[in-house]
């Protein structure tokens, strides 16, 4: 009674940890729904109406953003926050969802968008669409309200803001990570360091469904076997059912992963060592990114999301090793005979 309590306290835990890492993988998409490029030197507005042409031949997009301290005020109330300057698609610049309203348009220079938390703070309720606020000594009329707790407003730049982010959309063709570096160099954009964001998501979600397709496999497995002692043509039926099911799949599940995780050879010993070279990079140049407002979020989730991945892995090998092995008893042998069937006879 007693191991049955414990497994399925594990249980428990396995999917409380997944339905964590799976929450955790859909905030860190949509913090970073594109690749970001932060680049070493800041780009004005004509630079970003080049590199957006040039993003446009091959199908991709981009946008420019900038983060810099402001103090907001309205006649009642003022409260600093963090202004986000964009060109282009304020929805990349600044991915939430809106309570209401919408974002700005890139040449909006008098509307912005502000969170949640800034509307509480400055008009003391989420009622802030067509209200005003002042910031350096210009007045915008807020038209919308993201859905964010970070203190934060969104603001269509001008020709002399000094952009240092990148958010880029590849094109439907070729690799994504590729394009974002071919675009980068021939954009002249000095790139300091890229965010692969929905690669990153995507591995998270492989890292949640791992445990729940390890279990998949091994309850199939457990059927199989029950199934094959009922009657062997069966099982070795659905035993064909399962790999042909396996096969069809495995192309739809690579397919959700990024180019660059999926091996051209999977015998290719030199691509799983770069491979781990690869993340090994990825992981450094995060840690050593200066974080924006954004990414603070994204870190968290990032973090959240491989830990309870983990997490749910360890406890599913923990169950695995604690559940013994299936025994058919000598009463029950005869029982799972098709009807009219005897036991074979032993010889003398």
């Amino acid at each position: 009674m007693r191991a049955r309590v414990l497994r399925l306290a594990g249980w428990a835990l396995t999917c409380l940890l997944l339905a964590g890492c799976l929450s955790a993988a859909d905030r860190l998409a949509l913090a970073w729904p594109a690749i970001g490029v932060r680049m070493s030197a800041p780009v004005n507005a004509d630079a970003c109406e080049k590199a957006a042409e040039l993003a446009a031949e091959s199908g991709a997009r981009v946008s420019f953003w900038a983060e810099e301290a402001a103090l907001l005020s309205t006649p009642r109330a003022e409260a600093e926050a963090t202004a986000v300057r964009f060109w282009g698609d304020g929805s990349l610049a600044w991915p939430a969802a809106y309570l209401a309203g919408g974002a700005p348009a890139s040449a909006d220079r008098t509307g912005c968008a502000i969170s949640a938390a800034l509307a509480w703070q400055l008009y003391g309720s989420l009622d802030a669409v067509g209200q005003t606020l002042e910031w350096a000594g210009s007045t915008y009329t807020v038209l919308g309200v993201l859905d964010t707790e970070e203190t934060a407003a969104l603001f269509a730049g001008d020709d002399e803001t000094p952009y240092t982010a990148a958010e880029f959309v590849p094109g439907p063709d070729g690799d994504a990570g590729e394009q974002a570096r071919s675009f980068a160099a021939s954009a002249g954009l000095g790139a300091d360091a890229m965010v692969y964001g929905p690669s990153l998501a995507a591995g998270c979600r492989l890292l949640a469904w791992l445990p729940l397709g390890a279990a998949a496999v091994r309850l199939a497995l457990h059927g199989l076997t029950l199934l094959r002692r009922r009657s062997r043509p069966a099982g070795q039926a659905a035993c064909w059912v399962l790999a042909v099911g396996l096969a069809a799949a495995l192309p739809l599940v690579l397919a959700q992963l990024p180019a660059w995780l999926v091996p051209s050879r999977w015998s290719d010993f030199a691509y799983w060592s770069q491979l781990g070279e690869t993340l090994a990079g990825q992981l450094r140049m995060l840690l050593a990114m200066s974080p924006a407002l954004r990414d603070v979020g994204a870190k968290t989730a990032l973090l959240q999301s491989v830990l309870c991945g983990l997490g749910a892995l360890w406890t599913l090998s923990l169950l695995a090793v604690s559940t013994p092995p299936a025994r058919p008893s000598a009463e029950s042998g005869p029982a799972l005979l098709p009807s009219g069937e005897n036991a074979p006879e032993q010889e003398e």
